[in-house]
């Protein structure tokens, strides 16, 4: 995809979302329902092999939005360790906040997505890794999410060192992503085909 160098950062940014978007589109038309489980379980298998997840660990999760990975036998995988999978939930207002939760019955939320009402709240400084969406990432671990921001604010307030994955489609991954000061960086990239760290050793 050609990028003009006339335009402004958010510009490049909203022009490959958009292309993004058509490429995920015109990517999962093709899939099948296995093609989709079987995905996900490559992902699970992967994240196991590659990170020892402690017990009782709290890890930040992704549930799937629409065309994204179905990561539920990753989210099978941390329970089964006995990790506890804290799921997003959005906080109402302006500064278009997001906290993440422990538990709670899932309700529609102010997006459409299904979120957690009730459980227990986790602080930032609590997550000890964080499996992240996006539409696209590079090698430099840079991350092209949806442009509402939620995730790099909240991204934000993890601890220094946290482990950040992002995970999406293998075709998702790109030679060069637009990224912003106010971006926050991925650790590694999981996809149904390879692990790739970015600023953190595996195993």
């Amino acid at each position: 995809m050609a990028v003009s160098a006339f335009e402004t950062m958010e510009q490049q940014k909203e022009s490959l979302r958009r292309h993004m978007r058509v490429l995920r589109e015109q990517y999962a038309a093709r899939l099948t329902p296995g093609d989709w489980r079987l995905a996900g379980e490559n992902m699970a298998r992967m994240l196991s092999t590659i990170l020892a997840v402690r017990r009782s660990a709290v890890i930040s999760f992704c549930p799937r939005m629409g065309l994204e990975p179905d990561l539920a036998a990753i989210h099978c995988v941390l329970r089964e360790a006995g990790a506890g999978v804290a799921l997003p939930r959005i906080i109402p207002g302006p500064e278009r906040g997001m906290e993440f939760v422990i538990g709670g019955e899932l309700k529609r939320g102010p997006l459409g997505i299904s979120q957690p009402a009730g459980g227990t709240v986790i602080p930032p400084d609590a997550v000890e890794l964080a499996l992240v969406p996006a539409l696209a990432a590079d090698l430099n671990g840079r991350r092209l999410g949806h442009g509402a921001g939620y995730y790099d604010r909240y991204l934000a307030r993890l601890r220094a060192g946290t482990p950040k994955i992002a995970c999406i489609f293998d075709f998702q991954v790109l030679e060069k992503v637009p990224a912003a000061a106010h971006d926050i960086p991925m650790d590694a990239i999981l996809t149904g085909q390879r692990w790739i760290p970015l600023r953190i050793q595996s195993g």
